[in-house]
């Protein structure tokens, strides 16, 4: 299967790619000549959707595999999160579907990710004077229990779910772009995140695919 060749790949040559997107990252910064790469039919979101897909496909293609080497429950439960991300990711094609939808939706796409509710629900951090969204709650909760996870004594459980102990940069990449953000911005240095958020969502994807696929090295050895 070529996904699990292109997975090869990238695995030896990881830190190669995550230096190419910090890189791209910086050429954001105020350069509308790079515009292209954002947006929801940015080179960068069209990017996500593709790894994302891969991710599924490849845990389709090994589905045997995997569900032999660990709990069946586990492994469906996993891939339906994934088949979840890519819709969210692709949910743009639900645009103006409905008018319904508008009251519900801030760009009127049938997703969850900009509901309003969610939008707009902020929790007050009085020891920072900040506000914090949900959004970036939920963010924060998620990599941290797939990043330190494999902590927990378990079976067979938590090696699927959370990631190889290799990938542990991903929280930390995550944290130091949130916190050192903060500051900056709190001084006036910036006006967003160091790191944009379509390319800590496309870290975060590649991750997931690099880890599926290291998942399926292991189990063949």
């Amino acid at each position: 299967m070529q996904i699990i060749k292109i997975s090869n790949f990238l695995n030896k040559h990881e830190y190669v790619l995550l230096g190419i997107l910090l890189f791209l990252n910086t050429l954001l910064y105020k350069n509308s000549y790079y515009e292209f790469l954002i947006g929801e039919n940015g080179l960068i979101e069209i990017t996500q959707v593709i790894f994302l897909l891969m991710t599924i496909l490849l845990n389709l293609n090994y589905r045997k595999l995997l569900i032999s080497n660990y709990h069946k429950h586990t492994y469906f439960l996993k891939l339906s999160f994934f088949i979840f991300l890519f819709y969210e990711e692709v949910s743009f094609l639900t645009s103006n579907l409905s008018t319904i939808i508008n009251h519900y939706n801030i760009q009127n796409e049938l997703n969850i990710h900009n509901n309003y509710f969610i939008e707009t629900l902020y929790f007050d951090i009085p020891l920072l004077g900040e506000n914090i969204g949900i959004t970036t709650i939920f963010e924060v909760l998620f990599l941290m229990i797939i990043s330190f996870g494999n902590l927990i004594r378990s079976k067979k459980v938590k090696n699927l779910f959370f990631l190889e102990k290799k990938f542990l940069y991903l929280i930390t990449i995550y944290m130091a772009n949130l916190s050192i953000s903060f500051f900056l911005i709190k001084l006036g240095f910036f006006q967003e995140r160091i790191i944009f958020a379509e390319i800590m969502e496309l870290i975060i994807y590649i991750v997931l695919f690099l880890d599926s696929s290291l998942k399926i090295r292991k189990c063949v050895i």
